[in-house]
C-alpha cells in the first residue's frame, strides 16, 4: 500500500476516534501481558479475541490481588451484599447483552462463566495453579486448574472451583461448585482447528432478605448472627450447564485454492488483529459452531403463619408452609460460516455466516418456544503498522426475536510503543430477557409486552504505560427495562443518557513507593431514577515494594481505600433474585480502608488482609445495598501457588 494511503487511513481513523468514542478494545485482561502476535510460550486467548495474553509472573502491582475473591475477577464495579457468593449490586453503567442470549440469572450473573470469559491456552510446559481464599466467619473459596499441551497443536484445561461460606449473619450460607473442561486444537499443518468446552455450575444459597432492623445493626451489636433477618428459611438453587464446539477447516491448506510457494500459514482459528507475514498463505476456511446452554433457577419460600404478616405482599397459590417457584431456560445455537483474508499487506480477517437459535423458557404452567434465523459476521485486521480495526454485526430476521440487531465498530491507533488511542461505536436493539417478559410464581406474576431495548454507545480514550488509561463512554438507552417499586419489570418511556469517565493512573517512585488510582465518574440524565448509580466510585492504594532475607522474599505492603458517593441504591428482592428501584434508603459516602501485606516466594504468593480497619467502634451506616451491610472488620488470608517449568 502506498505510504500516502497509509497516512490517509491513519488520519481517517484518528478522526473516527475523536468523533465516535467507546471502550478500549482488547483492554488489558486482568493485568496480564498482552500481544497481538501469537508466540508458543505460556499464553492464552479468548474465542474470537483480538489479543493473546501471556501469563504474568511479575509481582510489582495489585492486579492479581484484586482478583482474590470468589469470582477471580476485579470487583471494582460491584458491591457484594456481605459474604462471598452473595448477590452483587452493580455500581457502574450496564452493558447491553448480545442478541443471542435471553437467559438471566439476576444478581448472581457475575458469578457464572460464559463463552467470552473462558480462556483457551497454548503452553510450552504443564501449568498447575491452586488458590485459597479465606471466607467470612467460617468458610473458604478454593480454585485449582491445570493446563498442558498434548502436542504442539493440542491443549486442554481442567478447572474446579468450590465455595463454602457461612457469612456473618443468620441464614447466609453460600455453596457453589464449578467444573470446566476445555480444549483447543490449532492444526498448523492439517488445516483443522477446533475449540471445545463443557461447563457445569451449581449454586446453593440461603436468601435472608437482609437485616430486619437497620438501627440495631448501626448500634454495632457484636454478635451479628443474633440480629434478626427478614427471611430465615428461604433458599435458592441455580444450575448452569453449557457445551460449546467450534470447528473449521482451512480449504486452502487442504486443496491449495490459492497458489503460494510458502509452506507456512497463520492458524485459521485465530480471529484477531494479528501481525501477518505477507509471505504466509491466505486462509479460506469453512466452519461450524454449536452451543448448548441450560439453566435452572429454583426459589424455595415459606408462607407466613396464619394471622401473621409475610415478607411479600402476595402469596398467590399457597396459604401455609413451603412453596417452590422455578424457571428453566434452554438454548441451542448452530452456525455455519466462511472465513478468509482479504488484502495483501493489510490482510483483514473476514468471517460471515448464518445462524439458527432455538430457545425454550418454561415454568410451573407455561412454556415459551422460539426458533429464529439470523446472520453473523466480523472483520478485523491491521490497515497499517499503527492502525487496527474491527467490526462486528449480528442480526436475527425470523422468529419471535426478529429484527434484533447488534453492530459494533472499533479502532485502535498505536503510534509509539507506550501510547495508544482507541475508540468505537455500538448500536444494539434486542428484546428483554424472557424472565422480564413472563413469570408466574407464588409471589409475583407478570406477562409483559415489552418493546425492544436500544443502546447507542460511544467510547474513546488513551492508554499509556502498562496499566494507565483514560476512557470516556457516552450512552443513550431507549426502552430501558428495570424493576419498579412493586418489583414489576417496566420500561422507561423517556430515554436515558449516561456519561462515564474512568481513569486508571498508577505511580511508581524509586521502585519502592506505589500509588495506584482507579476513579470513575458517572452522570445519568433523562429518567435517571430508572438507573440509579453513584456519581463517583474510587479506589486508591498506597503501598511499598521491598525485599527480605537477602532478596529471597519479595513483599508488597500498604493500605487501600474504596469509596462511592451517596445515592439511592436499588434494593434486593430474594423471590426474584433481582434488584428493584424502591428508593427507600441512601447508601454510600462511607470509605472502607483495608490493610494488606503480600509476599512472593518463588511461584507462591501469600497475602494477609485486614479488611475494613476503619469500622466505627460506636456503630455506623455502611451498606452495600439497603438492609445489607458491608462485612465488619476481619483478618483474612489467602495463597496462590503456581507450578510450571
Amino acid at each position: 500500500m502506498p505510504m500516502m494511503n497509509i497516512k490517509a487511513l491513519a488520519c481517517f481513523f484518528l478522526i473516527i476516534i475523536s468523533l465516535f468514542s467507546a471502550t478500549s478494545f482488547g483492554q488489558l485482561g486482568d493485568g496480564a501481558v498482552k500481544s497481538t502476535k501469537p508466540k508458543f510460550s505460556h499464553q492464552y486467548s479468548f474465542f474470537e479475541s483480538d489479543y493473546y495474553y501471556f501469563i504474568d509472573t511479575s509481582f510489582n502491582s495489585l492486579h492479581w490481588y484484586h482478583q482474590f475473591n470468589h469470582r477471580s475477577k476485579d470487583n471494582f464495579s460491584y458491591n457484594v451484599l456481605g459474604s462471598m457468593g452473595n448477590p452483587m449490586n452493580a455500581l457502574t453503567l450496564p452493558r447491553q447483552k448480545d442478541i443471542w442470549n435471553y437467559n438471566g440469572l439476576g444478581a448472581y450473573t457475575p458469578y457464572f462463566k460464559s463463552l467470552d470469559n473462558i480462556p483457551f491456552y497454548q503452553t510450552k510446559s504443564p501449568i498447575t495453579e491452586a488458590n485459597y481464599w479465606m471466607g467470612y466467619d467460617r468458610g473458604q473459596s478454593f480454585n485449582i486448574s491445570h493446563t498442558q499441551n498434548i502436542t504442539d497443536d493440542w491443549n486442554f484445561v481442567i478447572n474446579y472451583k468450590r465455595l463454602n461460606d457461612l457469612g456473618y449473619y443468620d441464614h447466609n450460607r453460600n455453596i457453589q461448585s464449578t467444573f470446566l473442561f476445555n480444549t483447543n486444537y490449532i492444526g498448523k499443518e492439517s488445516g483443522y482447528n477446533a475449540h471445545f468446552y463443557y461447563l457445569n455450575e451449581k449454586f446453593n444459597t440461603e436468601e435472608n432478605g437482609g437485616v430486619v432492623s437497620d438501627s440495631l445493626f448501626e448500634l454495632n451489636q457484636d454478635q451479628r448472627v443474633i440480629l434478626d433477618v427478614n427471611l430465615d428459611q428461604d433458599t435458592r438453587e441455580l444450575r448452569n450447564r453449557e457445551l460449546f464446539v467450534d470447528q473449521n477447516l482451512d480449504l486452502n491448506k487442504i486443496l491449495g485454492l490459492i497458489n503460494s510457494k510458502q509452506d507456512t500459514a497463520l492458524p485459521a482459528a485465530v480471529d484477531s488483529i494479528t501481525e501477518v507475514d505477507p509471505k504466509e498463505k491466505a486462509v479460506i476456511a469453512i466452519g461450524h459452531t454449536f452451543r448448548y446452554n441450560a439453566s435452572y433457577n429454583k426459589y424455595v419460600g415459606h408462607a407466613p403463619e396464619e394471622g401473621s404478616v409475610g415478607y411479600y405482599d402476595n402469596y398467590f397459590n399457597v396459604t401455609l408452609g413451603e412453596y417452590i417457584d422455578s424457571s428453566h431456560y434452554k438454548s441451542y445455537e448452530n452456525a455455519v460460516y466462511l472465513k478468509g483474508q482479504v488484502g495483501n499487506k493489510t490482510r483483514l480477517n473476514v468471517k460471515g455466516g448464518i445462524k439458527n437459535i432455538i430457545t425454550e423458557y418454561e415454568g410451573y404452567n407455561y412454556r415459551l418456544v422460539n426458533n429464529g434465523w439470523g446472520i453473523t459476521g466480523n472483520i478485523a485486521g491491521k490497515v497499517s503498522e499503527i492502525v487496527s480495526v474491527r467490526g462486528d454485526v449480528d442480526y436475527i430476521f425470523t422468529g419471535n426475536l426478529q429484527q434484533s440487531l447488534d453492530i459494533k465498530a472499533q479502532a485502535n491507533l498505536k503510534p509509539v510503543e507506550w501510547l495508544r488511542a482507541f475508540g468505537g461505536y455500538q448500536y444494539s436493539l434486542r428484546y428483554p430477557d424472557y424472565f422480564e417478559q413472563f413469570y408466574f410464581s407464588n409471589n409475583y406474576i407478570w406477562q409483559n409486552r415489552l418493546k425492544k431495548q436500544g443502546v447507542n454507545r460511544l467510547w474513546y480514550g488513551l492508554g499509556w504505560g502498562r496499566n494507565n488509561s483514560l476512557e470516556i463512554t457516552n450512552a443513550v438507552y431507549s426502552n430501558y427495562t428495570y424493576y419498579d417499586a412493586d418489583v414489576n419489570p417496566v420500561q422507561s418511556d423517556e430515554a436515558i443518557t449516561a456519561l462515564k469517565a474512568e481513569l486508571n493512573q498508577n505511580f511508581e517512585f524509586w521502585n519502592f513507593v506505589h500509588l495506584d488510582n482507579r476513579v470513575a465518574f458517572q452522570k445519568v440524565g433523562g429518567n435517571s431514577e430508572a438507573m440509579p448509580l453513584p456519581e463517583w466510585k474510587t479506589r486508591n492504594a498506597l503501598y511499598f515494594e521491598f525485599f527480605l532475607f537477602n532478596k529471597a522474599l519479595k513483599c508488597l505492603a500498604g493500605a487501600e481505600l474504596n469509596y462511592f458517593t451517596e445515592y439511592y441504591s436499588q434494593s434486593y428482592n430474594p423471590a426474584t433474585g433481582r434488584f428493584y428501584n424502591a428508593r427507600e434508603e441512601l447508601i454510600g459516602n462511607f470509605p472502607i480502608v483495608d490493610l494488606f501485606a503480600t509476599f512472593q516466594l518463588r511461584t507462591a504468593r501469600i497475602f494477609f488482609k485486614y479488611e475494613h480497619i476503619n469500622q466505627p467502634s460506636s456503630g455506623g451506616a455502611y451498606y452495600a445495598a439497603p438492609h445489607f451491610p458491608f462485612p465488619d472488620r476481619k483478618f483474612r488470608i489467602g495463597i496462590t501457588w503456581r507450578f510450571f517449568n
